[in-house]
């Protein structure tokens, strides 16, 4: 946030103030009361100091986890070979046949009524 605490919070700061409490709680550092507590309490505050104080007695975000080695890329079968861009001749199609009018023949669709 900002080195001034009397700055006026934004909607933006209150919202990471409250996703950072949701953090705390689900590693087991805030029970459910003391959530919903302090999460009210952001929602109302004014300032980037109010936010700080509901935070004061967590730790600070822990660094990220290094990322973990990317998957060997495994050999994918061209589309053909898995069945993708051959389309079914009409004999095989689940759909019943559609009546043949001079309209549908000429348009290939149904008038609306």
């Amino acid at each position: 946030m900002s080195d001034r605490p009397e700055l006026r919070a934004s909607d933006n700061d209150r919202e990471c103030t409250v996703v950072a409490l949701r953090h705390h709680a689900a590693a087991g550092r805030l029970t459910v009361e003391e959530l919903d507590e302090r999460s009210a309490a952001a929602f109302a505050a004014r300032t980037v100091g109010d936010l700080a104080a509901l935070t004061t007695d967590l730790p600070a975000a822990a660094p990220a986890a290094p990322a973990a080695a990317p998957a060997p890329a495994r050999a994918v079968a061209p589309p053909q070979a898995r069945g993708l861009g051959i389309r079914p001749s009409r004999s095989t199609s689940s759909c019943p046949p559609r009546p043949t009018t001079p309209w549908t023949r000429r348009c290939g669709t149904s008038p609306r009524p």
